[in-house]
This record gives C-alpha cells, structure tokens and sequence, in this order.
C-alpha cells in the first residue's frame, strides 16, 4: 500500500486495489473457495449459511461487549436465483438488497462493452481490476460490484446509487428542474439496474435505504431522537411510541440517508439537491441534449410491386393478413390461441425467420411481471442515439445525445437522421455472396468495417438489408445485430456508438424486440410499412388513410413492446436493450458464441451454413 495512504479515501481505494490483486492471483482451481468478504478501514462484513441467531455464536466479535459500532445493515435471506453460497450471502462490501435485479443480463453486458472506458481512466491497473462483475455472482453481488467499482473510480455512494437505480423520472411531473436533469443526464451515461428493490447501503460515511422505480419491495423507516431504523417489516426492534419522531415508508424510487459524520438526516429532494449543489446537469441537459422531432409524421411511399423482397424475406398471406394487417387496423397486436401445433423452427419444412428460433424469456420465482398498462407511469420507451462518453467521468458531451420517444423509425426519420447528422452516420449493407459459405466471413467483414467505422469517429452505424439482388442474399438481420455487438462489447467500445436496423424482415413485435434484445437501438421496419401503402392501395376493406394505418402500426408495437418488457418486470427499454433474454431453440452453439453470447441452448441445431441455406432458398 502506497505511503499516500494517509487520506483515508485514497486509503480505501489502495485496499480495494489490493483485494483485486490477490483475487486475480487466486484464480486458479486450487483457490475456488477464496473470498474476501471485506477489507476496509472503515466496515467490516459478517456473513455465513447460518440462521440469524447463530452468526453471533459463529463470530466471536458480535460476542464482545466492547465491540461497538455506529451502524449496522443486516439481511437475511434465502437463496432464490443461485445455490447457496457462502460468499453470495448478504450484506456485501457495500450494500444489502432485497428483491431481483431483471436487467442484469444487459448491466453486465454493457459494463463489459465499456472495459475501453475503464482501461482510460484507470490505466494499468484495469488489468487487476477488470472484470468488474462475474456471470456466475448473483445479481445483488453484481450491483454491489458495480456500486463499488463507481465509488472507488470517484463517485459519492449517493450519486452511484441513484444513477444505478433511477426512480421513473421520465413522466414525473412532480420533479424540480434540478432533479429531471439530474436524471436525464445519468441516463444518457449509464442503464438502470430494473427489478424490485430495497437496497440499504453505507460506505463507512453514508449509510442510506432506496427502493426501486416500481416500489415493488417493502420499506419502512423509524427516527428516534439517537436512533434511524429501516427495515421490510413494522416491529424489527420495539420502539416506545413517546420515543419516535417521525415515521413512514419509502416509495416509489425513494431514498433516505444519513451522514455518520454529521449527524444529518436527507429524504429524497434533499438527496438529489445535494448531489446536484456546484454543478451544471440542468446546463448541460438543455444545451446539449436533442429530442428528435421529425419533419413528417409518416413517410413518403408509393405504392409499388414487392412480391420479389416479400419472398426474399420470407413473408406470406397468413403474416400480412393476419399480423401487419391487423396491427394497421386495430393499432394492437393480433389475438392469438395460447395453444400452436406448428413444428418448432430447427425441424420444420420451410425456411423460418431467425427470430422464430427465438423464445422469450419472463420473470419466474419471487419476481412479479409489471402489468404495462396500471404500471404505465413508470415505464418508459425514450431511446438515446449517439456515442456514449466514458461513464467514469462527467462532461457537458455527455449529454450530447439524439432522443426517440421510441425505437421505432420510419423511412422519413431516417433519411433525416441521415442528411442532419452526415457526418455521424455510417450505412453497411447487410449481404452476402449466395453460396452457403460465404455468410460467416461476410460477417466478419461486417464487423471489421463497423469497428473501422467507429474508429474514424461514426457514431451511428445503420445495417441494411436493401441491396438484396442476385449477387446478394440478405443477411439475417438478427444475426447481423447480434455479431456487431458482440464483437464491438469484446472490443469494449460498443458504447461508442448505436445500432440503426434498416430491414425488410422485421413485422411484428417478437422480430423487432429480438433486434433490441441483441443491441438494436433503432429499428426501421421498412418493407411492413410499403405493405401497408398496398394494403391502403389494393384492399378495398381497408377502411383506414395510409397515416392512420403507419401510426396505429408503430402504436401496435409499441405497446408490444412495452408488453414483452414487462414479462420479465423492465421497465425500461434502455434497460432492455443488449439484455439477450431469449432462449435458443435449434441454434447451434457456433452461432451462439459468435453472435449470441450468453443466451441459453440446451437444444443445438442449424450453423452458419444451414442459415444460408435458408435465406438462399427463399430467393
């Protein structure tokens, strides 16, 4: 430890340094039960498999009279997502929580996407630290991971805490100016961490409780004249009614916190007008951020013969009919059977979608699906385009970003995007030779030119699949999507810039939430918006003007899309976006590693050849 560890804030960031070291060292399968549950100067962690009772006669400190302390987290729970695990016990290094972080597929991915950031700040020493959270910790433990990573990089626990789990600020009208950008701001850097929450945390100065946006876990709170209690349930520890001083609960996205030093006590607007003191969020929020307000609510189309790209991209009668159709109409998506006999994907006669190998996955064990339509208050669909500066630091460009109310896009927003930001922009064909071979090495390419691309300074990359003729097959745009992300999160610079799908197969919300799911930030369903200028044209029961049909379209998915989130309890797209919460169905596990990292497969099935194949035999 360095001689300059005589500042106490330097010291416990010297610590955690150092408990990085010898955690890289014993990574080995000799030491696969090393764990050092704290080494700080100013906490100390007791956790075990124990019951509550016997953690005192487990540790003989709790069992000293002498042994005092300010404060104290305690939790108890059983294990719900992980087997049981002594180093997964609660409290962690920072924090305590209570409930299930749904988003944490997409935090650790997108933690990971951003090692070039960290390598920026921290230098040589990235190499110790790196990585940050592990796949095989609990959600909880990444959190406290994460918490402690922003701390120990220069942030305040308040600020960590609050721009990790945000309360649902976007329809918010009660907020002050002040709080709104604080908000806004953090969300053009960082993704919230969604799920039901009660977290209690403390980094030896502050010691503080916070619920998530939804409140969907229990908090209530006592002060006495010496005293502050926060626990899930009434009654923890007695208190004389004459004693307390004022009680209540948390809600939705609420916090309380209390300086051990000083002795003072912050609610909720008193947290986030202490972290906003001395600075320019509000400033740099309104000279930087762009909400994007397009010159037309609809595209210009003509109608026009498309049989050709409606076979390339596997349409039929039954999907315009049945499912573009009906999402023009009735601007909500077709009621459907809960039962289907079709054959799965992998063993069907006929090509398939890519994203029919797909299944979605939702929110199982103690954790609720959000209802979007009661809950709709909280959840929110805004999209940020742009780079994303390095989230360790805090600068007037971070709050450069573009802002969709929704993911989805048209023709006339993305030739506007397009003659606004030249300069930004960045269009890769999405084709490949039609030989069953070729896919994977078009891939490749792909790849290689978006990080090329990124490099010279494009921040938005738009993959279109356009320039289908008979020199080129289109290339799945899931798979397209899904190697571009993954390749650029290995590379750590995926945050540098976004996804614009421009594809002719997406038409329904599971293909377009399948684009998301795997690093889409925009999509531009394009050939689902020239069926409906036919449909308008050629269908004589088609009672609705071509506008009314594009709204009541992208109204349609929307809301679908607000409905898958909401299977798994997100609450935000942001949140939803890279999360990759779709189980594999017949995708061999080539085609997963390379553009699927993550996902579940326990049935292997079609490579990269077999998919050419498909796509070339519907040319």
């Amino acid at each position: 430890i360095s001689k300059e560890g005589v500042k106490v804030d330097n010291f416990e960031k010297e610590l955690f340094i150092l408990r990085k070291k010898l955690e890289k060292l014993a990574n080995n399968p000799d030491y696969k039960d090393f764990y050092i549950p704290s080494l700080s100067s100013r906490t100390i962690v007791y956790k075990g498999l124990v019951t509550a009772p016997k953690l005192r006669d487990f540790y003989y400190d709790l069992q000293d009279e002498d042994y005092e302390t300010a404060f104290a987290i305690f939790h108890q729970r059983y294990s719900t997502n992980t087997f049981p695990n002594w180093r997964l016990a609660h409290p962690f290094r920072m924090l305590a929580h209570n409930g299930e972080i749904n988003t944490i597929s997409a935090n650790r991915n997108w933690l990971k996407a951003k090692y070039q950031d960290i390598r920026e700040v921290w230098g040589d020493l990235a190499e110790y630290i790196l990585p940050i959270t592990n796949d095989t910790d609990s959600d909880s433990a990444s959190l406290d991971n994460a918490v402690e990573f922003l701390v120990h990089s220069g942030k305040d626990i308040l600020t960590a805490i609050n721009v990790l789990v945000p309360r649902a600020w976007e329809n918010d009208t009660r907020l002050t100016p002040e709080e709104r950008a604080f908000y806004e701001y953090f969300a053009c850097i960082f993704e919230s961490w969604d799920g039901p929450a009660a977290i209690a945390f403390t980094d030896g100065k502050i010691i503080g409780g916070k619920l998530d946006r939804n409140g969907l876990r229990p908090a209530r709170y006592i002060i006495t004249e010496d005293t502050i209690l926060m626990a899930s349930e009434v009654g923890v520890i007695e208190f004389p009614e004459e004693e307390v001083k004022l009680k209540g609960r948390l809600g939705p996205g609420d916090k309380i916190a209390l300086d051990l030093e000083s002795g003072k006590i912050y609610f909720s607007e008193e947290i986030i007008d202490l972290l906003v003191k001395n600075k320019k969020y509000k400033e740099w929020v309104e000279e930087n951020i762009t909400p994007f307000i397009p010159a037309k609510d609809v595209p210009e189309v003509e109608r026009k013969d498309v049989l050709k790209e409606l076979i390339t991209f596997g349409y039929d009668k039954d999907e315009i009919n049945m499912v573009v159709k009906e999402m023009a109409l009735k601007g909500a998506e077709p009621t459907y059977s809960m039962g289907n006999d079709t054959p799965i994907s992998v063993l069907s006669r006929k090509p398939k979608m890519l994203a029919s190998y797909f299944k979605q996955r939702f929110a199982q064990v103690t954790n609720p699906p959000i209802d979007p339509i009661r809950e709709k208050a909280v959840m929110s669909l805004k999209t940020y385009v742009g780079k994303k500066e390095n989230f360790l630091l805090e600068t007037p460009q971070h709050a450069k970003q573009i802002v969709f109310d929704s993911p989805i896009i048209f023709d006339n927003e993305m030739q506007e995007l397009i003659q606004t930001y030249p300069e930004k922009i960045q269009i890769i064909p999405t084709i490949f030779p039609p030989y069953d071979t070729a896919l994977e090495p078009a891939l490749d390419e792909i790849c290689q030119r978006v990080e090329e691309a990124v490099d010279n300074g494009k921040e938005i990359i738009i993959l279109s699949d356009r320039d289908v003729s008979i020199e080129g097959a289109p290339i799945p745009m899931g798979l397209a999507v899904g190697a571009v992300n993954a390749y650029m999160s290995r590379k750590g610079k995926r945050s540098k810039f976004s996804i614009i799908a421009d594809s002719g197969e997406v038409r329904d919300t599971h293909s377009i939430a399948f684009l998301i799911g795997y690093g889409a930030t925009l999509v531009n369903p394009y050939m689902a918006v020239q069926i409906i200028r036919n449909l308008v044209e050629e269908d004589s029961k088609f009672e609705l003007s071509f506008e009314e049909a594009v709204k009541n379209y992208k109204k349609a998915v929307n809301e679908g899309l607000l409905k898958i989130m909401s299977k798994m309890g997100i609450a935000t797209i942001k949140s939803y976006r890279s999360a990759g919460l779709f189980e594999a169905l017949g995708i061999s596990q080539e085609v997963v590693d390379k553009c699927f990292p993550g996902t579940i497969s326990k049935l292997d099935g079609i490579g990269f050849i077999e998919i050419a194949r498909e796509t070339l035999g519907k040319i």
